[in-house]
């Protein structure tokens, strides 16, 4: 499962270009619309991988997804600090995702998912197909993920932080 929107930044073509080279089973579940939405689904038309791709649209029920998925994939080129890491962390998945932006404040190579360098679809398929083919290993990055979410990620921990600067301001 991918959540973002559908636009350049995210780099849908090269998370599709990445799925190209999988022979696994999979199902690519996009939670987002955009204005690349057309483009991105020509491009999976265009690879032969469109039934393999369920594009969702926007939708309100993220959670209830993300804990019917997986992995959670970012395939980003550029990022700050993504909720939908949060998020996905929050719902016990293992993480894919770009190394950029703050991405590795929450992603921890392999200990709860893989780090890919930007736009690089050979890499990043072979880390999807790592985790496609070994369920322990799925498992074990998701519980890391929760885990890593409860320690550091919850509203009152993060809330409690930005308290602690104000008042050594």
């Amino acid at each position: 499962t991918m959540v973002a929107r559908v636009a350049p930044p995210k780099n849908f073509i090269c998370l599709l270009d990445a799925l190209a080279l999988i022979n696994e089973r999979y199902l690519l579940r996009v939670v987002g619309d955009g204005p690349q939405l057309s483009f991105v689904q020509e491009h999976a038309k265009k690879l032969g991988i469109e039934k393999n791709v369920d594009f969702m649209g926007s939708c309100n029920n993220i959670p209830e997804i993300l804990a019917s998925s997986d992995i959670f994939v970012l395939s980003s080129d550029w990022e700050g600090f993504p909720i939908s890491i949060i998020e996905a962390m929050r719902a016990g998945l293992p993480i894919i995702a770009s190394n950029v932006g703050g991405i590795s404040e929450a992603v921890i190579d392999d200990r709860n998912g893989y780090l890919v360098p930007r736009s690089d679809a050979e890499r990043l398929s072979e880390a999807i197909r790592k985790l496609l083919i070994d369920s322990r290993k799925r498992k074990k990055m998701g519980e890391s993920s929760r885990v890593l979410y409860e320690k550091q990620g919850t509203t009152e921990l993060m809330l409690e932080e930005i308290e602690k600067v104000y008042d050594s301001l």
